[in-house]
């Protein structure tokens, strides 16, 4: 028995039930339904491919733009930071030295050499210098440094 079309029974039914919706949504009706033209599957044989690679690039555009724009304004947003940083750390240390030379400029006028010689001393040494100080009178008293340097760091530090 030869066949009147070339379709199958269910491709004529399907056609013949006029389901616009399944119809638009199915494959092309006909023997070569994998090998039809989409521009999901074969580019070149799509009569609108071109519309849809040029969305396709362009959303691929605009997400990759967005991506490197969001990690440069994390990184303008750090440096910002730093920047802001290092400009109040300049500002303190400006002010610092002009301290540390009007102190200098004061131990001078008094003419004491110890007092000048402490004058000078950076920080950290003239804390070292004072524990030391501490230390040594603690130990002419009879009491343990330990204790009386714990009392010590209790004031300074609450």
């Amino acid at each position: 028995m030869q066949r009147l079309s070339p379709f199958t029974i269910a491709e004529e039914m399907l056609q013949n039930a006029d389901q616009a919706g399944l119809t638009r949504t199915s494959a092309p009706l006909g023997p070569q339904t994998m090998a039809a033209p989409s521009p999901y599957t074969d580019v070149r044989a799509a009569d609108d491919a071109q519309a849809y690679n040029n969305n396709r690039m362009m959303e691929q555009n605009i997400n990759q733009n967005t991506f490197t724009a969001m990690q440069q304004a994390g990184v303008d947003g750090k440096r910002s930071v730093q920047k802001m940083q290092l400009v109040a750390d300049n500002e303190e240390y400006l002010e610092n030295s002009f301290l540390q030379q009007r102190l200098g400029e004061v131990l001078s006028m008094m003419n004491a050499p110890a007092t000048l010689a402490m004058g000078n001393m950076p920080p950290s040494e003239m804390a070292a210098f004072r524990t030391d100080i501490a230390t040594g009178k603690a130990m002419a008293m009879g009491v343990n440094p330990d204790l009386v340097m714990n009392q010590v760091n209790e004031q300074r530090y609450g």
